[in-house]
Order: C-alpha cells, then sequence, then structure tokens
C-alpha cells in the first residue's frame, strides 16, 4: 500500500507564535487551525510560559467563538469547514450555548457535530494511508453537507494514490502474454467462388475449342 507522505510540521513553539500573531490581527479562523495541530506531545515539550501562552490563546477563542456561534454555525453549513469546525468546538466546550439556540439551530448543530466527526474520521484515514476509507467517510459527510469543501484535498489525494497503488500492481504483474490464435487445419471453400470457377473453366475449354475447330 502506497502510504501519501505529510510534509512535517514546524517545530511546536514556532506554531504557537504563530497563532498568537493571528490572534492579534483578528485571524481567529487560522489561529484555530493552527492549534488544533497541536498533540499531547507538542504540549508536553513546551516550557511552562509557553504552555500558559497556549492555554490563554485557546481561552480567548472560546470566548470570541462563544459570540460567534450561530453565524459560525450557518457559515459551516454553508460549506466553510473552518468555520463549522469552530462552531463545532464551541458547542462540545460549551454545551450551554448550544441548549440557548432554537431548536432548528440546535437540529443544524447536530448535523454540524456529525459532519465534522465523518471528516475526523477521514483525516485521520488519511494519516494512515487509508485511502478506501477516506473516500468512504468524505461520500458519507457529502451525503449529509453536499455544501461543505475539503480545503485538505482530501479526496483528490486518496483518489490519486489508489490510481497510483493499482498502476503500480498492473506494472508487478508484467505484461500480458500475447494470445495464441491457431491456424485452420483445413481450408473451407466458399461455394459461390467453387460455383463461379467451375463456370470459368467451362467457358475456356469452349472457347479453346473453338479456336481449335
Amino acid at each position: 500500500m502506497i502510504v501519501s507522505a505529510r510534509p512535517p510540521q514546524p517545530p511546536a513553539a514556532e506554531r504557537l507564535e504563530q497563532a498568537r500573531l493571528l490572534v492579534a490581527e483578528g485571524e481567529d479562523d487560522r489561529a484555530r487551525q493552527i492549534l488544533a495541530t497541536f498533540t499531547a506531545a507538542d504540549e508536553a515539550a513546551l516550557p511552562p510560559s509557553a504552555c500558559r501562552l497556549l492555554d490563554g490563546l485557546r481561552e480567548t477563542l472560546l470566548l470570541a467563538a462563544r459570540d460567534r456561534l450561530p453565524d459560525d454555525l450557518a457559515a459551516g453549513l454553508d460549506g466553510n469547514l473552518a468555520r463549522l469546525r469552530s462552531a463545532v468546538d464551541t458547542g462540545i466546550a460549551q454545551p450551554e450555548l448550544v441548549a440557548a439556540l432554537s431548536p432548528e439551530a440546535q437540529a443544524d448543530f447536530g448535523r454540524a457535530r456529525r459532519a465534522m466527526e465523518l471528516y475526523i474520521q477521514a483525516e485521520g484515514a488519511a494519516r494512515n494511508g487509508e485511502h478506501p476509507a477516506v473516500l468512504e467517510h468524505l461520500a458519507a459527510l457529502l451525503a449529509l453537507s453536499p455544501e461543505l469543501t475539503d480545503p485538505e484535498e482530501l479526496r483528490k489525494k486518496s483518489a490519486d494514490a489508489l490510481e497510483a497503488e493499482a498502476v503500480a500492481e498492473q506494472r508487478s504483474r508484467g505484461p500480458r502474454p500475447a494470445e495464441n490464435v491457431a491456424e485452420p487445419r483445413c481450408f473451407v471453400a466458399d461455394p459461390h467462388n467453387s460455383a463461379t470457377n467451375a463456370h470459368r473453366s467451362a467457358t475456356n475449354e469452349r472457347s479453346s475449342a473453338t479456336i481449335e475447330g
């Protein structure tokens, strides 16, 4: 199986500083995307001061997202995956905000949460090189919310990887042997042609007899 290599992430400290600058510039969505890349190992490698900064950025983004929840939810279901992720993260962290929404908006939140679960599953399958599973999760996602985009191009990358696997497998089998076509053992005369040839022979014989006479 061919596993698509993912580009290495910058160091955790560098990503943290980039997220801090984005928050200061009001680029909350991009900052959330960067903070979402932090793993437990990343956080363990940070010094205490950086950990406090990380927690502070998350708290700032969470408070900002609280006021934006209805708008993020609407924009996310219209196709903006970053804002959909923000709305779902906010609703999970602060369920009382979801409880305060209208019944229709609560139903939309349920659909948004399921959509994000599918995309997260697709991301995990892509990291593991499980390309058929990626396409399966994304197909279910599109059936649930056809407007959603695929900013990481997971579908294209998985389809390309499966095509490359098929080509590699075909090459490993080698060229197909030529088929042996048996030659006919007997010639089967065309009755129409046989009759024509007989007629021509008879005509030639009469012509020869006339000339000799």
